[in-house]
């Protein structure tokens, strides 16, 4: 996994041309289909059955929703930045595990989560 994370970083610190040059997924409308559980055969399927055994569902939505689309292999990529910036501006979330809904933005101060303050 190393090799793979220092690939994903190495990909993800690309020039803002590269960014610039690829179509976005900027709507939830665009996702692919996340209702259809995954089949229970499948090692992706076996895990969402265990996430469903030990959760209720109405909790675990957004999770679900992730673990669909990774076993579909999305790839998100949106441009967050300022509106009318688009073709100047680096700020493009990139995500392989990308989680409906999840709140983003440049910079999460870890002071602000008790949990990771330890």
């Amino acid at each position: 996994t190393l090799v793979w994370n220092s690939l994903s970083f190495q990909l993800s610190r690309l020039p803002a041309t590269f960014h610039r040059s690829r179509k976005f997924v900027a709507a939830a409308t665009a996702l692919p289909d996340i209702t259809t559980p995954l089949s229970p055969t499948t090692f992706a399927g076996m895990v969402e059955r265990g996430l469903l055994e030990r959760f209720d569902e109405k909790d675990i939505q957004r999770v679900l929703a992730s673990w669909r689309l990774l076993d579909k292999d999305y790839y998100h990529k949106e441009y967050v930045g300022e509106p009318g910036k688009e073709n100047e501006s680096d700020m493009v979330q990139e995500c392989h595990s990308y989680v409906p809904g999840l709140s983003i933005k440049p910079f999460w101060n870890a002071k602000d989560f008790d949990w990771a303050n330890y």
